[in-house]
C-alpha cells in the first residue's frame, strides 16, 4: 500500500474518535488540538514499518522471519 494512501486511511478511520474526544475541550482549542492530533498521526503512520502477512504471523508467534542473506534470485 502506498504510504500516502495509508496515512489518509488512518486519518479517515480516526476522525470520528478524534471528534468525539475533542468534545471534552473548549471550542477555542478544538481546531488546534485536532490539527496537532492529525500531525502526530501522520508522523507515527509515516514511521510505521509495513510488514507482510507472513512476517506478521511469525512475529505474533515470537519468531523472526528467515534472513534472505546469501540467497540468490
Amino acid at each position: 500500500m502506498d504510504r500516502n494512501a495509508l496515512i489518509l486511511e488512518v486519518l479517515e478511520d480516526m476522525e470520528p474518535r478524534i471528534r468525539h474526544g475533542l468534545k471534552a475541550t473548549t471550542s477555542q482549542e478544538r481546531e488546534d488540538l485536532r490539527q496537532d492530533i492529525s500531525a502526530r498521526l501522520i508522523k507515527v503512520t509515516n514511521e510505521m514499518e509495513i510488514v507482510s502477512f507472513w512476517t506478521f504471523k511469525l512475529q505474533k508467534r515470537g519468531l523472526t522471519p528467515p534472513s534472505l542473506d546469501g540467497i540468490r534470485f
